[in-house]
């Protein structure tokens, strides 16, 4: 049993078919239609009506399309492509609908006719929308007529054209301007826990060298940044980094 994918064609995808499509039949009317009567096509959606409808179809290069018509169709359309009201009698209209209609199909699938896989009529898949297929009500010559184009043959007749996209940024490169506000924290040494409850407002600890001391800087959550020592900047005092956390992938 074939696997089919399912596949909706959207709205607009519909439409850029249906003018594709338009396009296609108006060429084969110019070589075929007597006349030069106008085609049009109608999106819609297509039931089997296995008793009611004959189907002529082709298929090449992965890709499917069917007419549908009714059991007289040919041969009207034989009469319509050379102006003529009355329906022939030896046959001639249907042979000669016959050959516009595989190369209609040929046209579609842009394949020389003799190239063409035969196809047997669509089945319920086929018609179901979920596949892929889209179905079409035609009309001039091919009035009472219908179109099946399979996902292949959509993508054959409009190609999907993919959308450039521009790489995505590595999260260094996302996040490196941001901005954030660091804390350097400076360990003064140890005190007993009960020390700490008695502390006052104006009382002095006294701490030991602080140029010896290991400097951590670290975000406002608590998550180290970096390590390093106190150093001498002018009058002033300085950090100077010993280790770079982030990059080591140190975390809290």
């Amino acid at each position: 049993m074939a696997i089919r994918l399912l596949r909706w064609q959207g709205p607009a995808r519909t439409r850029a078919c249906r003018e594709l499509l338009v396009a296609c039949l108006g060429d084969w009317a110019k070589h075929w239609c007597a006349l030069g009567e106008a085609l049009d096509a109608t999106p819609v959606a297509l039931s089997p009506e296995a008793e009611s409808r004959r189907w002529r179809g082709a298929r090449h290069s992965g890709a499917s399309v069917w007419l549908g018509y009714a059991p007289a169709g040919l041969a009207a359309l034989g009469a319509s492509l050379v102006g003529e009201a009355q329906l022939d009698t030896s046959g001639l209209g249907e042979r000669l609908a016959t050959r516009s209609v595989d190369d209609l199909l040929a046209r579609m699938l842009r394949a020389p006719t003799e190239r063409l896989e035969k196809v047997l009529p669509p089945d319920d898949a086929d018609l179901a929308p979920f596949h892929g297929g889209i179905g079409f009500s035609l009309s001039g010559p091919l009035a009472d007529w219908v179109l099946l184009l399979d996902a292949g043959a959509c993508d054959l007749l409009a190609p999907i054209r993919p959308i450039p996209r521009e790489p995505l940024s590595s999260r260094p490169q996302a996040l490196g301007p941001e901005r954030v506000m660091l804390d350097v924290v400076l360990p003064l040494g140890e005190l007993a826990l009960s020390e700490s409850l008695s502390l006052r407002v104006g009382e002095v600890l006294l701490a030991g060298s602080l140029l010896d001391a290991a400097v951590r800087v670290q975000t406002a959550s608590g998550r180290p940044v970096a390590e390093g020592a106190l150093a001498r900047q002018g009058e002033g005092r300085a950090i100077r980094i010993e280790s770079n956390l982030i990059k080591q992938g140190h975390s809290k």
